[in-house]
């Protein structure tokens, strides 16, 4: 199946998901689980995918988490250059979004038990398996209640996001088109470690295209989170996601610069590479 068959269901969820961390007993059922394997298998993206998506569904194994219980997961993993970190945000969270879309809730995990994720993964992969596991995402459905630490996280770290607008650069347009506008909203709603938003947005004009750049913020951090260009890599593919739906015509160039990297869209007349 084609990635544009998921696109609608993928940009809906951006604006209904929330993180959860309190799940009803049980893994994930069969028919939901065989979904989730087929999304895997149809996401194509506009650069070359460097991540794994791997899913754990299992009573018998060690749970990677150190709080929550579910035994029902997915692991992140790629490479370890700053853009493959990068990427694992943004198809972490297309995955996460397609999740939400058919009812399994879930939660983006950075700190877990390595010992016991990693030895889960070798299970599936074997030992001579050459990529990082970059973070978690933690599966189910929800219970309904907070529980403790979801009423904590909640009181320390607000779920409100800010406007694109306190994240535009300081050489960013000011005015740009309105689609334009919708995306980098849908790229707002995009989590992050303790929703900090660590990110900038530019809009630049050249000739008769728009680029808008996507990168993390040299200024900002997020205490005890050493990935900021995967939180960036998440914020892109919410823009990516509402570009693709509106059927809008960009081109991607990824690049890395001062230590750090840059989606680069360039949004114009110019043939449409979304999903394919």
């Amino acid at each position: 199946m084609k990635m544009d068959k998921y696109i609608e269901k993928i940009f809906s969820a951006i604006y209904k998901r929330i993180s959860v961390r309190n799940f009803e007993a049980g893994i994930i059922r069969k028919k939901d689980l065989e979904m989730l394997e087929d999304f895997i298998k149809s996401i194509r993206v506009p650069f070359t995918d460097t991540v794994d998506i791997i899913l754990f569904n299992s009573q018998e194994i060690a749970s990677p988490f150190l709080i929550n219980t579910t035994y029902s997961y997915a692991s992140f993993s790629s490479f370890e250059s700053i853009t493959d970190i990068a990427k694992t945000g943004f198809i972490g969270e297309l995955f996460i979004l397609y999740c939400e879309s058919i009812g399994i809730s879930s939660c983006w995990i950075g700190i877990f038990k390595s010992k016991e994720a990693y030895s889960n993964l070798i299970k599936k992969k074997g030992s001579d398996y050459g990529k990082k596991i970059y973070a978690l995402a933690a599966l189910g459905y929800s219970s309904g209640r907070k529980g403790f630490l979801g009423t904590v996280t909640q009181k320390l770290y607000s779920s409100n996001k800010k406007s694109f607008l306190q994240n535009l650069s300081k050489d960013s347009l000011k005015e740009f088109p309105e689609f334009i506008k919708k995306a980098l909203e849908a790229a707002s709603k995009a989590p992050s470690a303790r929703n900090k938003q660590c990110w900038n947005f530019e809009v630049l004009k050249d000739n008769n295209a728009y680029i808008v750049k996507i990168f993390k913020n040299p200024n900002k951090s997020a205490w005890g989170w050493k990935y900021p260009d995967l939180d960036a890599g998440i914020a892109a593919s919410h823009f990516w996601a509402s570009l693709v739906n509106e059927k809008i015509s960009t081109s991607l160039n990824l690049m890395e610069k001062d230590n750090t990297v840059i989606w680069e869209f360039k949004i114009g007349e110019l043939k449409n590479i979304g999903a394919t």
